[in-house]
């Protein structure tokens, strides 16, 4: 009887961390909740309602919460924990990449994967039960170039539009390569905004990567925003080397785009 009144109390305890509107914990909360319970016999209880599909481990000592909604599925959207599970292991984040992208407006290609920045030591990618995010390490920005975006569980970080339109250039290869990126640029050039490329930020990328996506909006004809860009990036006196837009490609024969000294070693052909 002992055995099934804290079997009833666990579940108890998580169906009433799911009514105030929390869909994840941690072990140690748990194990601070029921102190005349051991970590041992807590963890027969959490695999009963792993079982039933009730709760799904996401990360180490960190459970989800399965509401009736998503029974089927066994898994919740990222958008619905990853603020609390990184607030849990103390790190910054925001979505990135392709992810941010689909917040801003561009579902061209919507993409299978959840893609969150964070910084060191690496992250392991999570890639379980149709659950697959991916994290990509890096330098952490300012938080002005961060924005938050209200969810059904809180908020989010996501990158703002020149940051995520940045990082899907230096991370191009994570994003489907360049002209999966270059889709991606067409559609988030609607909504950048003038001053958007601000010193802060211009200063905080590599020089390569503003080389590439200034030739790139010029490959698109998007030659407005190549003009902003440039005329920011020459106010800071940053110097400019020549690179292939491709550096994964052979670039000799290939055309030159002299203003932002790229090598045009790839046919950019967007779908759109």
């Amino acid at each position: 009887m002992i055995e099934i009144k804290q079997k009833n109390r666990v579940r108890d305890w998580t169906e009433s961390l799911l009514a105030s509107g929390r869909y994840s914990f941690a072990l140690e909360e748990i194990v601070a909740a029921f102190p005349n319970m051991s970590t041992g016999s807590l963890r027969p209880a959490l695999q009963r309602l792993r079982v039933k599909g009730k709760i799904s481990p996401v990360f180490r000592g960190y459970y989800l919460i399965i509401p009736p909604q998503y029974s089927q599925m066994g898994i919740l959207p990222p958008s619905m924990f990853m603020d609390q599970l990184m607030a849990h292991l103390g790190r910054w984040y925001y979505m990135g990449l392709l992810s941010a992208a689909g917040y801003h407006g561009a579902s061209h290609q919507s993409p299978q994967e959840t893609f969150v920045m964070t910084g060191f030591p690496v992250m392991r990618d999570t890639l379980d039960k149709g659950l697959r995010i991916k994290y990509t390490s890096k330098e952490e920005p300012s938080e002005k170039h961060l924005i938050k975006v209200k969810t059904e569980a809180g908020y989010l970080q996501v990158s703002s539009v020149p940051l995520t339109l940045f990082d899907i250039v230096r991370y191009h290869q994570k994003c489907g390569g360049l002209n999966r990126v270059a889709t991606v640029i067409a559609e988030l050039a609607e909504s950048l905004q003038p001053g958007d490329f601000d010193d802060s930020l211009l200063l905080a990328t590599k020089v390569s990567v503003i080389q590439r996506l200034g030739a790139l909006f010029e490959a698109l004809g998007l030659n407005n925003n190549a003009d902003e860009l440039y005329y920011r990036f020459s106010d800071l006196g940053l110097h400019m080397r020549s690179i292939p837009l491709n550096s994964a490609k052979p670039s000799s024969d290939s055309p030159v785009n002299k203003r932002w000294n790229v090598i045009m070693n790839t046919k950019i052909e967007p779908d759109i």
